[in-house]
């Protein structure tokens, strides 16, 4: 179904374990396109992209899961505000700005 954020987002998991990262990536992207509060969808993004050193759209997709996940969530929110301060450093480490 063309219109099913959660079929994108199993599909997206399945290609990201298949180590087909830019389909993965653009499965996710299709699931937060149908549904732009998705915040699972958003952190396997993120996760995606950083393994891809996509690293500020990496970033990025993680602040919109901070901006939506759960406040119940919180051990998960501060390892991504970890991870995203790691990426920073990968960033500063490689010469990329």
């Amino acid at each position: 179904n063309p219109k099913n954020s959660e079929a994108y987002y199993s599909r997206g998991q399945l290609l990201y374990k298949k180590t087909d990262y830019q389909g993965a990536i653009d499965d996710f992207k299709k699931a937060i396109e149908i549904k732009p509060n998705f915040a699972n969808a958003y952190y396997n993004l993120g996760a995606t992209l950083e393994w891809t050193k996509k690293y500020d759209e990496a970033i990025a997709a993680f602040n919109n899961y901070i901006k939506l996940a759960p406040k119940s969530d919180s051990a998960r929110i501060e390892s991504i505000y970890k991870e995203i301060e790691g990426i920073h450093k990968k960033k500063k480490d490689s010469g990329l700005k």
